[in-house]
């Protein structure tokens, strides 16, 4: 399949109408060879006040319940210090809020957003849980904005992202499988059986849903950092191309799978793994410049072009770069 990019000159203003009327997030342009193009918008479903699925898991009251707390103190070195937010400290639980933002995306001219949510894999499996663990929460957090979207049912589509944060690469995620294989006796089938709930959570909550993204049929389902789902996988003896057959196969129309935050050297292992399609989530740190930014977008466009073209797979453009302590773009040079 030959999928094209985008590099001439770039209507900044449009640009930047797109990117301050959501506010917040990251953008992009997605390619379905001579069909339509669409644009895409990821949103990152972290604002809601206050969040205490976030207490039932932690046991007790979690910082993380009160996200914009961090904003509203004087926290030494934090980047949003004494600033308030153009559209101020709001709810994202609420459904006049969600409205409202919806309202602007579909004005900036997207026909989907992607909406990220958290899963708790022990609680997806509260059967394995100690006894002494009496507290039974949601699997399921930080899906708010996902589901004032399905109620609502506007004209622009979503879908779901998820980002296993337990599967980072760090001592924190290390700890919490050591815990389920060593504490609460995971075997590779509890670990199956645990992607499998996840998948039917989201189809009684998502998949039905009008304007829920699906591509032949099937729906829309974005993974980030697949390649350290791997490794949580290897934990339990499995490989990548095995739990992904068991992702769609939860599904009663299958999935049609996405790799996002994986650079285009990992794309060639995703599509070999059998995602339909690769993007990128995050492209550059903090400070670049509208230029140093553009650069890099050509230079990763061209190479994910590349490592596409000749394979079944798709390329979903990433059109903007990810979210940084100031607006997208800044002024180059840096000011």
């Amino acid at each position: 399949m030959t999928t094209s990019f985008f590099d001439g000159p770039i209507a900044r203003r449009e640009m930047l109408q797109r990117m301050f009327a959501l506010g917040a997030g990251f953008f992009g342009l997605k390619t379905l060879g001579a069909a339509p193009l669409k644009r895409g918008v990821y949103y990152f479903s972290g604002w809601a006040t206050p969040r205490p699925e976030f207490g039932c898991l932690a046991g007790r009251e979690s910082p993380a319940e009160f996200p914009w707390q961090p904003i509203r103190t004087t926290k030494p070195g934090y980047p949003l210090v004494n600033r308030v937010p153009r559209k101020g400290f709001y709810d994202e639980r609420s459904s006049a809020i969600a409205k409202a933002q919806i309202a602007d995306m579909e004005r900036a001219g997207f026909d989907f957003a992607v909406y990220q949510v958290h899963w708790s894999h022990e609680m997806a499996l509260p059967q394995k849980l100690p006894l002494t663990q009496s507290k039974r929460c949601d699997p399921l957090t930080m899906a708010h904005a996902a589901r004032n979207h399905a109620a609502l049912a506007p004209r622009l589509g979503f879908c779901i992202s998820f980002f296993d944060v337990m599967s980072a690469e760090d001592q924190v995620a290390a700890d919490y499988w050591k815990t389920r294989i060593g504490r609460d006796g995971w075997k590779a089938t509890d670990y199956l059986n645990d992607v499998t709930a996840f998948i039917k959570r989201l189809e009684k909550e998502f998949f039905s849903a009008p304007g829920y993204l699906r591509i032949d049929g099937r729906p829309v389902l974005v993974l980030g950092t697949p390649e350290h789902w791997e490794r949580t996988a290897k934990r339990f003896g499995l490989d990548m191309p095995s739990v992904l057959r068991k992702l769609r196969s939860s599904s009663r129309d299958g999935l049609y799978l996405v790799a996002t935050q994986t650079p285009p050297d990992t794309y060639r292992k995703m599509i070999s793994w059998g995602f339909e399609a690769v993007t990128e989530y995050l492209h550059h740190g903090n400070g670049s410049g509208y230029d140093d930014v553009m650069a890099t977008h050509r230079w990763r466009w061209r190479e994910g072009v590349s490592l596409v073209n000749g394979t079944r797979a798709r390329y979903w453009v990433p059109l903007s770069a990810g979210y940084d302590a100031r607006a997208w773009s800044i002024a180059t040079p840096v000011e």
